[in-house]
């Protein structure tokens, strides 16, 4: 046996001078383990399902709507046009422009929305609404886009419970090893006069 494996091995071996601290050192450490992977595999997994869901959500009742540009969606200032998915699906610098379109029941609305640049006024561009087009709404994620920011949210949630892992472990050790010093200066203050005497 390696000297890596006796050494992680220690903990669990029958050994008279081990102590009672040990043994929870031992299960802490092992607890510790299963935790992070199976703990962390089954956080990161049910975060990304969930953010998955959340967002298909979004695909399925975010609406395109037609509407009328009321001022022109120039691309400059380059500070007002963000990175983004444009109407149609494609990559695009969108731009929030105040647009005018009809919801689903006949009623005009006015507001800003982000469209694709470069439409003049009085062109039409598409936007994306909910409630029956009553509320503008950015344009939802493509499969592909929903599928990397699930996946990006699972890795983060299991990343940030491994990291609580960790600091509850070095919680539960520290405490350990405050529970060490205190016994071992209880048991020098025992022996610690015996000694004395007989250097005497």
């Amino acid at each position: 046996m390696s000297p890596k494996v006796t050494r992680l091995l220690w903990r669990w071996r029958p050994n008279p001078l081990k102590r009672r601290s040990d043994r929870v050192e031992a299960w802490t450490v092992l607890l510790t383990g299963v935790l992070l992977i199976a703990g962390g595999t089954a956080v990161g997994a049910a975060t990304a399902s969930l953010a998955h869901g959340r967002l298909i959500e979004q695909q399925q009742t975010r609406r395109p709507t037609q509407a009328v540009l009321l001022e022109a969606a120039k691309a400059e200032p380059a500070p007002a046009a963000v990175a983004g998915v444009d109407a149609s699906g494609g990559r695009g610098d969108l731009v929030r422009v105040a647009v005018r379109w009809t919801d689903a029941g006949g009623v005009t609305h006015r507001g800003t929305a982000p469209v694709t640049a470069g439409g003049a006024v009085g062109e039409q561009a598409r936007i994306w609404t909910v409630d029956d087009g009553r509320r503008v709404v950015p344009a939802p994620p493509t499969s592909g886009q929903a599928i990397a920011q699930a996946i990006s949210f699972g890795v983060v949630a299991a990343l940030l419970f491994g990291v609580l892992m960790l600091l509850i472990r070095l919680s539960v050790q520290h405490r350990i090893n405050e529970r060490r010093t205190l016994l071992w200066e209880r048991e020098w203050e025992r022996v610690g006069p015996q000694w004395s005497r007989r250097r005497t």
